[in-house]
């Protein structure tokens, strides 16, 4: 909860300034405030605003959570070649240095096995692809990187059965997984 109220609070600044002209961003929230040249029956409110907000970044969040539970429960020769490919990431860089964009492009195979074709379409395909399909892909490789460059796990239920009357597909099981966190020495500049 205070996560969501953080985010209400963040969006109703970014509205304040936004109506008083203090900044201007060809965005979804601009082209919502556009409205306001509309009749006043059909302005939205910033009730509205950031009811539509919230849905915009809340919606994927399922589709984004399952597709990395498939990649978690990927075998062990997945899972050590991911954090073989995010600790060569973390070498090149400052200790504590953020990720970047060209990390995220660097990543070919984190990329490639979360693109495996007809193995999982969490984003679906043609004209109904989730218009959040590569917000979602981002997200998914900043957690992954995370995940593998920090952590090793097993997965506690291997139970690899759908949920019957899921909307999103997911583990019936829910993918449990224990952590254990990698020596922090592995994780060091070369």
């Amino acid at each position: 909860m205070q996560a969501r109220e953080r985010l209400i609070e963040t969006f109703k600044a970014k509205i304040t300034k936004r109506r008083n002209g203090e900044e201007v961003s060809d965005d979804f929230l601009q082209s919502m405030l556009q409205k306001d040249s509309y009749p006043p029956n059909e302005k939205l409110d910033d009730e509205e605003i950031v009811d539509n907000l919230l849905t915009l970044i809340i919606a994927g969040q399922s589709t984004t959570a399952a597709a990395i539970m498939w990649c978690v429960c990927e075998n062990k020769q997945v899972q050590d070649k991911l954090r073989e490919e995010q600790l060569q990431i973390l070498r090149k860089k400052p200790a504590g240095a953020l990720l970047k964009y060209e990390d995220l492009m660097s990543m070919s195979y984190g990329s490639k096995e979360m693109q495996k074709p007809y193995s999982y379409i969490p984003f679906g395909s043609g004209p109904r692809t989730c218009l959040g399909i590569n917000m979602a892909k981002v997200t998914m490789l900043v957690f992954m990187h995370r995940l593998t460059s920090g952590y090793t796990w097993t997965v506690d239920d291997e139970d690899l059965s759908l949920e019957r009357k899921a909307h999103i597909p997911r583990l019936r099981s829910g993918c449990p997984i224990t952590l254990t966190r990698l020596d922090n020495t592995s994780m060091t500049n070369s």
